[in-house]
């Protein structure tokens, strides 16, 4: 009877955790009203008005790791380095699924304050030397690059690395993948960016 009652009260919590599992990543995954309000907000707007809102967001919601993403994103894609770099600091901290997050944050602090036009060769230097971590091998991160992807052209002979790089929403990084991957002779550094045929 008393192994009865331990077995049953074991099923129960087992119950439990997988309950709160399945919640956990659902609500990671978007299912959740303040990610889904980040996105929406990425949608919807954009430049300043979109940067304003997501900082209000961030505000409410200090431990939103998709939140603070998107903030780092919409900051980077202004021109706002400084900023940009320390959302994406937090959002890292937060949610360390975003790889993506801690590849820019170093790229950029490695540039200092020159401009950005060897930022993708800086971004694969700093992802050799993080030992290679795979940008989007994580779903939560693979569920927000799908939705910013927006309309994600066809990459031939990307590699995921390249795949990933281009989905940040950088117009300035996006450039330089494509032009990497479409050059007949790319750099050496490039090699990466592409599939070994």
């Amino acid at each position: 009877m008393w192994l009865a009652a331990v077995i049953g009260l074991m099923g129960l919590a087992s119950l439990a955790c997988v309950a709160w599992w399945l919640r956990r990543t659902r609500q990671r995954l978007g299912d959740d009203p303040v990610t889904q309000d980040a996105l929406d907000c990425w949608q919807r707007l954009s430049g300043p008005q979109r940067t304003s809102r997501l900082q209000a967001v961030s505000k409410a919601n200090p431990d939103a790791g998709v939140v603070w993403y998107l903030l780092g994103l919409s900051l980077l894609a202004e021109g706002q380095r400084a900023q940009g770099i320390r959302a994406l600091q937090v959002s890292y901290h937060r949610e360390p699924a975003f790889e993506t997050a801690a590849l820019l944050v170093f790229a950029f602090q490695k540039l200092g304050d020159g401009g950005i036009e060897g930022l993708l060769e800086c971004l694969i230097e700093t992802w050799e030397e993080s030992g290679r971590p795979m940008p989007a091998g994580h779903r939560l991160e693979r569920f927000i690059l799908d939705r910013l992807g927006g309309d994600c052209v066809t990459l031939t002979h990307a590699s995921a690395l390249g795949a990933a790089l281009w989905r940040l929403p950088l117009p300035e990084l996006r450039r330089q993948v494509t032009s990497a991957l479409s050059s007949p002779a790319p750099p050496q550094w490039a090699r990466l960016l592409r599939i070994e045929l």
